[in-house]
């Protein structure tokens, strides 16, 4: 029964006495408590999920508490002064919202959240009946999806519990006093309505379940088609570093000077400490004598669709010590509303209808150089700069250091390759890759011959590759706590041929030089490896122990491709297919507990077909996914609607009473679909003076006859009356004048 009938219900009743088991409509503080506890906890959620707006969230949760009250003191009555001020300031809200969106072009989500909590906030000030109470529910629900797409970690978890609970508390609620209001008409004791509620109460889990089982099937992370991405910073860039690289915490290699500092054994010394928390490669001298073991601190996360190496700056000359770039200019290319579309040097090949774009936002966590993330063959840009600036190497900066809290998105370009395509590459290179990528100073020739050695069985370039990189991982293994070579020893023989360990910036110096010796193009490039991926938030969690080096080989035609010699790394540059399924990573530990490992194997490979399937999943053929997910939600709504409904339609039969009863309900489910016709005449209205205004009608008159006598005489109805005035409610329903409600 909805809240205005109920508000008014008691009134229309006449002389009838009131009954003690039915009360107010509107004096449940119960179920407006957990609207007000389900909007306070969107508003939280979104808050957290901000930097600094904590703050802020809290100043609206008490601003939505405040408003919550004026509505409950002003319970039950209608003023249209209300009305009209509360549109006016949802129109204030929306013209803020527009000017906020415009601002902010690149980063809509904090506006459509600011929307959705004002809103929700504005409405909160005007709930004069019950269903406007629960009404009341769609704008956190709104903040709540909008808290959910902020969020990037686990954090959400509780709130999102914490909120289901108050929004099935609420929903519980109202219908629970509905159905006491029915049993109050009927005669009933007031248990009675638990009874009539069940259905209700039953239904809840049932779609938590299924939603929760639609959420582990679900793929996560399906490609964006959207033409604008996230790109925000906690503060505007004011300084500009000209395209040079800074790195804040290692300042003393952003010269990309070699140092001549050696200590008392006559061991090289970098010319900063060792830091845990940041990557020495991320400047323009990479030093291979720093030592140290970096943390688990958090760096940055990335939403991206397939995982890859996240490159930040690319090094061309080896003196035997260290790596450098030998062009450290840099040209900027100007932003046109924050998107920057990168342009491609000749050497990377053309693109083709094979390439497969890769999507990857970055959230920086903590303060980094200005050498911009990005996986390779990035073709646009969206970041919240005027300019930034391009390399000779094709890397990307900005024109200030990462603050933490950044956000930018790249698009790039992957290529599936297959090996027989690279085994016919052509061994010709233009002169402004073998110049440059060739280069070598004087190194033992022991190294030289350990190349030629290793490559002796292959006549292509990828299989010399190869055979280097299997070499490396198999023969030297990994290990962080080594020594630092004397001063006159060049590194790579110093690793390949006494130290025989060591770290990524080893095996990957060790791969470029021997593939140099060789005559091909190789080079070092440093960044992070893609992190570990947290299938519940959908964001890889990249962490200062995952920064890495790697190798770059040059392919004639196809542009530079990663390989990556480290034990235990494994380099994909091209276009595949992981788990996207959080059913995949639970179901192992389910199985080996429950016994259910076959089961769970072919479940397995169904499921691994399905993501090979939907990698040429086109948009029109993702209406099939999305058709489901509306069908199982729609599916859900109509079950909760018809059980409101029924609740309605058949009060009479959930609750086997006595004739009496049966008659009181039949009469009072067929008032109620006269929708507000009986409630806008004067308080007071009975039911033969109700009759009188309807038109005329011979079922209307005889139920309303069997409703006056069961009420009010004190001989027992009939069952046959009983039957008859249900049917007369049913049939008055269905043939009931249309009233506007």
């Amino acid at each position: 029964m909805s809240a205005r009938h109920g508000a008014l219900l008691a009134p229309t009743l006449g002389a009838m006495p009131p009954t003690p088991s039915s009360p107010c409509w509107d004096s449940d503080a119960l179920h407006r408590g957990s609207v007000t506890a389900a909007a306070v906890i969107s508003i939280l959620a979104l808050g957290v999920q901000r930097p600094g707006g904590l703050l802020l969230a809290v100043v609206a949760s008490a601003l939505c508490c405040l408003a919550q009250w004026v509505a409950w003191r002003r319970r039950g009555r209608r003023s249209y002064r209300v009305v009209f001020a509360l549109a006016v300031a949802m129109m204030a809200c929306l013209g803020l919202f527009l000017g906020l969106n415009w601002a902010r072009v690149l980063d809509p989500l904090t506006t459509v959240a600011f929307l959705f909590a004002s809103l929700g906030i504005v409405q909160s000030f005007y709930l004069p009946a019950r269903k406007d109470v629960e009404d009341a529910l769609l704008a956190p629900a709104l903040t709540m999806m909008a808290a959910a797409t902020y969020s990037q970690e686990l954090l959400l978890g509780p709130f999102l519990v914490l909120f289901v609970v108050a929004v099935s508390g609420a929903l519980i609620l109202g219908r629970l006093e509905e159905c006491r209001l029915a049993a109050g008409l009927m005669g009933l004791p007031p248990k009675e309505a638990w009874r009539l509620v069940r259905p209700h109460a039953r239904l809840l889990p049932m779609l938590l379940l299924l939603a929760g089982a639609f959420w582990l099937v679900l793929p996560r992370n399906l490609e964006s088609r959207r033409e604008r991405f996230p790109a925000s910073t906690p503060a505007p860039i004011d300084m500009d570093l000209g395209g040079a690289i800074y790195n804040p915490i290692y300042p003393g290699l952003s010269a990309a000077a070699a140092p001549d500092a050696r200590d008392e054994a006559g061991r090289r010394v970098p010319p900063d400490p060792f830091r845990s928390d940041g990557y020495f490669g991320l400047a323009a001298y990479m030093d291979l004598s720093f030592r140290g073991q970096l943390s688990d601190e958090l760096i940055m996360r990335v939403r991206a669709t397939e995982p890859a190496y996240w490159r930040a700056l690319s090094f061309d000359t080896y003196d035997g010590h260290a790596w450098r770039m030998s062009e450290q200019s840099a040209r900027p290319l100007p932003a046109r509303e924050f998107s920057i579309d990168l342009p491609r040097s000749r050497e990377e090949g053309p693109l083709d209808r094979e390439s497969v774009r890769l999507v990857q936002t970055f959230t920086i966590l903590r303060p980094s150089s200005n050498a911009l993330f990005a996986a390779y063959r990035a073709s646009e840009l969206y970041y919240p700069a005027r300019r930034i600036y391009v390399d000779s190497y094709g890397s990307l900066r900005s024109p200030s250091p990462l603050a933490a809290g950044t956000v930018y998105t790249v698009v790039s370009q992957r290529y599936p390759l297959a090996p027989e395509r690279l085994r016919a590459a052509p061994a010709e290179y233009p002169s402004s890759i073998a110049d440059p990528y060739r280069q070598l100073p004087e190194i033992p020739q022991r190294v030289r011959e350990l190349a030629r050695q290793i490559t002796s069985p292959y006549d292509n370039t990828y299989d010399q590759v190869l055979a280097i990189q299997r070499y490396l991982e198999e023969n030297y293994p990994y290990q962080l706590d080594i020594p630092v070579p004397d001063y006159d020893a060049d590194t790579v023989d110093w690793f390949l041929f006494e130290q025989r360990s060591g770290f990524c910036e080893m095996y990957a110096s060790a791969l470029v030089v021997m593939l140099r010796s060789l005559g091909i193009p190789a080079r070092l490039v440093a960044g992070y490896s893609s992190g570990q991926y947290n299938l519940l938030t959908g964001y890889f969690e990249v962490r200062a122990r995952d920064a890495h080096a790697w190798t770059d080989v040059y392919f004639p035609g196809y542009g530079w491709l990663a390989f990556d010699p480290t034990p235990g790394f494994a380099a994909s540059e091209e276009p595949g297919v992981r788990d996207r399924w959080v059913l995949t990573r639970l179901a192992p530990y389910l199985g080996g507990t429950l016994g259910i490992d076959a089961l769970w194997s072919q479940a397995h490979a169904w499921l691994e077909a399905t993501a090979t399937a939907l990698r040429s999943v086109r948009p029109w053929e993702l209406g099939g996914l999305i058709a489901f997910a509306g069908a199982t939600l729609m599916g859900g709504a109509a079950l909760w609607f018809a059980g409101r409904r029924r609740l309605h339609r058949r009060v009479e039969p959930a609750v086997a009473g006595p004739p009496r009863h049966r008659i009181t309900a039949a009469y009072w489910v067929w008032r109620r679909s006269l929708g507000t016709h009986d409630q806008t005449r004067e308080p007071g209205l009975t039911a033969r003076r109700l009759l009188q205004t309807l038109p005329p009608s011979g079922q209307a008159a005889e139920l309303t006859d069997l409703f006056e006598r069961a009420r009010w005489s004190a001989q027992e109805p009939s069952p046959e009356e009983a039957e008859r005035a249900d049917a007369l409610s049913q049939s008055l329903r269905r043939a009931r004048p249309r009233f506007p409600r």
